[in-house]
């Protein structure tokens, strides 16, 4: 018997879940829990595959019962071996699947203005609309603009920084 604690990472606020099959889809950077239960008295099992850098061995609880860990950001193809107290190692008697599901950058579309500098002439204060479109694979956070303002003329120019919330409207 084979159950699979999905863990998504943090960010993505969604809670764990159990999986009853060896083959699973999960988001990039889950953390995977094993937790496999065996018919005899195995001594040890190894999920050959899991990482890249050799197998990961399950820790004995006891019982017949194994559980190991392992966070995944790569699609794998591994298989689950026992070994017998005598040495002999039985191979699982399929491989097993598990696609990540990549989590993509957001995409960010400049809507106004339509130029990348706007000039103010010194007067009264102005305001220019900024409207930016915004598109997740999972969710957006917050956002802060950060403006580069310059005052001045040639040589006597001088810059500073100004950062603004930005405000989700419809649409």
């Amino acid at each position: 018997r084979l159950s699979l604690m999905v863990s998504p990472p943090e960010y993505l606020a969604r809670a764990p879940y159990r999986e009853v099959t060896a083959d699973v889809e999960v988001p990039e950077g889950s953390q995977l829990s094993w937790e496999i239960e065996t018919v005899g008295t195995p001594s040890a099992v190894r999920l050959e595959g899991v990482l890249t850098d050799g197998p990961l061995t399950a820790e004995n609880m006891g019982g017949g019962l194994f559980r190991a860990a392992a966070t995944v950001s790569d699609n794998r193809l591994y298989r689950i071996v026992l070994t017998q107290a005598d040495g002999t190692q039985v191979p699982g008697a399929s491989n097993h699947v598990i696609k990540v599901v990549r989590d993509l950058p957001p995409r960010l579309e400049w809507r106004e203005p339509s130029q990348s500098r706007t000039l103010l002439e010194p007067a009264a204060e102005q305001k220019v609309a900024i409207a930016l479109a915004a598109v997740d694979d999972h969710a957006l956070g917050e956002g802060v603009l950060v403006l580069t303002v310059a005052k001045g003329s040639g040589e006597g120019v001088k810059f500073r920084e100004l950062r603004r919330p930005l405000t989700r409207t419809a649409g």
